[in-house]
């Protein structure tokens, strides 16, 4: 509740930033055994403020990524979030519809891992949903692009695919 809180304030006093209570950011990560669901709190997304243009960011805490606590301690120590306590996007490009100009349909994102930043493009769409449009689609980000080996566990039994996926749904300011 206090960590919260605490959120809420700075999205108050930093004027350049933003907490979305209705955005959805979900991580999956596929090992050669299953498949592990996270979910990253509403309040944990911050963002900047305005509308979604180029410098665009989304900050997202490491430690908030809402994995079973055994994944979220071995995420913790992979990604170096002692040291790099966030994952950030930040928005390089955007294309749009040529029907509809006014929605983006392509991103191009700068994402920071640790002190590793690289460039994905991938396809967006808008959603209404309660008379408000989200953002949504899939990031998928390759863990050898961060120089990051895919963890094991087991003595090499479980084995993490170097593929995880990000999906989100983000509400569009207007």
């Amino acid at each position: 509740m206090s960590r919260t809180l605490f959120l809420y304030i700075i999205a108050v006093l930093v004027p350049s930033i933003q907490v979305f209570g209705q955005s959805a950011i979900a991580v999956e990560i596929k090992t050669n055994i299953n498949t592990i669901a996270c979910e990253v709190a509403d309040t944990s997304i911050t963002t900047s403020k305005g509308h979604l243009k180029k410098g665009f960011a989304i900050t997202i805490p490491v430690e908030e990524l809402g994995c079973p606590s055994g994944v979220t301690n071995d995420l913790i120590a992979h990604l170096n979030a002692k040291e790099y306590p966030n994952i950030k996007f930040i928005v390089c490009d955007i294309g749009y519809d040529t029907a509809i100009t006014s929605q983006p349909n392509l991103l191009q994102v700068d994402v920071q891992v640790a002190d590793k930043l690289v460039t994905y493009a991938f396809n967006v769409t808008v959603v209404e949903k309660n008379n408000t449009d989200y953002l949504t689609g899939t990031l998928g980000l390759q863990l050898a692009d961060f120089n990051i080996e895919p963890p094991t566990k087991m003595m090499g039994l479980v084995k993490v695919k170097d593929r995880i996926e990000i999906f989100f749904s983000l509400p569009m300011i207007s």
